[in-house]
């Protein structure tokens, strides 16, 4: 049913995740998607949930230059085979309201959340110095303007152990 509502999402923006729509489109009973997901913004909040699933904690070592490098080739990994502009232009439409004031906001702030947790642990034991939202906004914002707001492709060779080496070589300490 998530797979269906993403791509009703995706292609037609938000207005097209109403259950009878997504009924027709998955065969699912509407009764279970008015059960599971009362509204529009409880299906895209599923949706964004899975978009934004946080990194295997079995790849992270607690060495800055591996954890940053798995983080950053996740972020490249979801921008070169997720449909991830896309995503983020259907959860902007989707809007604020009440319900879900800040979805691409959060939908962002999910993307780099594993850089970021590598950022902190980094900065918890003194590797790195500095304050934790510019060092992500940093590390994760030219990839970031690149990809979804300027929609150039992420070039396929670029590796996320390039760009941290390049940073930690900026910010490490001592």
């Amino acid at each position: 049913m998530l797979e269906t509502a993403f791509r009703l999402l995706i292609q037609e923006g938000p207005a097209a995740l109403t259950p009878v729509r997504i009924h027709q489109e998955s065969g699912v009973a509407r009764t279970t998607i008015y059960r599971h997901w009362p509204t529009p913004a409880d299906i895209t909040e599923s949706i964004l949930g899975r978009a934004i699933a946080r990194i295997d904690l079995d790849q992270l070592t607690d060495d800055i230059d591996h954890d940053l490098a798995v983080a950053l080739d996740t972020l490249l990994f979801r921008f070169r085979n997720r449909p991830v502009c896309s995503f983020f232009d259907a959860v902007r439409l989707h809007g604020p309201s009440e319900e879900t004031p800040t979805m691409s906001d959060r939908y962002i702030r999910g993307l780099m959340a594993p850089v970021r947790d590598a950022l902190e642990r980094a900065l918890d034991d003194g590797t790195i110095s500095g304050d934790l939202d510019d060092l992500t906004a940093e590390v994760c914002g030219p990839l970031m303007l690149r990809h979804l707001l300027l929609e150039e492709p992420v070039d396929p060779d670029l590796e996320g152990a390039t760009i941290a080496t390049a940073f930690l070589a900026e910010h490490r300490t001592g």
